[in-house]
């Protein structure tokens, strides 16, 4: 029974370290995120590729992602390590290993999960409600290059990158519409008639 728990031990471990260091090696090269969704499979029963359980109607992060799942592998297979190195019941062993790694993985998928993808849904609402927006520019925006606009949401005024979307330059003081906002650059559009949709959010 002590090399199934080593083994389980490992394979979190293993796991862990090599999301690590994949996801530090893919951002250095600026590669996209997405190459590393192979090792982010999730269980898909009635749960879209978000882990997103929508069968009853609700929208409910599924608790079966694989940062839970690894941390319950790991916890479960490093106590069970530890009590088989201390000699205690198989039974025993067996039962506080996987109470406890339950516990740590009922912990993270409610205090860390949860409130990550609330704000990661929060933010997406808020990006939906920005985009179709009138904006100012702050800083030039050069041709192919970056400047900086500003606008107003909820009676809040904030400043964010930008890009023009056509890729021409936009000059200081020009009122623009934004119309897409990818990897927190916003791209706008010049605003050179009333034809344009333009939604405001006073």
């Amino acid at each position: 029974m002590e090399y199934v728990y080593v083994t389980i031990f490992f394979v979190g471990v293993i796991y862990t370290a090599a999301t690590f260091i994949l996801g530090n090696l893919f951002d250095f090269l600026n590669l996209s995120g997405e190459v590393l969704n192979f090792l982010h499979l999730d269980t898909h029963v009635n749960i879209d590729i978000n882990g997103v359980d929508n069968s009853n109607g609700a929208m409910t992060i599924s608790p079966f992602k694989p940062l839970v799942i690894v941390s319950f592998l790991t916890v479960f297979g490093g106590v069970g390590m530890i009590g088989t190195h201390a000699k205690l019941n198989p039974i025993i062993t067996f039962f506080l290993a996987f109470i406890l790694a339950y516990l740590i993985a009922a912990i993270l998928y409610k205090f860390i999960l949860i409130p990550l993808y609330r704000a990661q849904n929060t933010s997406s609402v808020m990006q939906k409600e920005i985009i179709g927006m009138r904006a100012v520019v702050l800083s030039p925006i050069l041709e192919e290059s970056f400047g900086q606009i500003s606008y107003v949401i909820n009676g809040s005024r904030q400043n964010a990158p930008a890009k023009s979307i056509d890729g021409k330059s936009v000059s200081q003081g020009q009122d623009v519409i934004i119309r897409e906002i990818k990897d927190g650059i916003f791209y706008v559009e010049a605003l050179k008639n009333n034809n344009l949709s333009i939604k405001e959010k006073n």
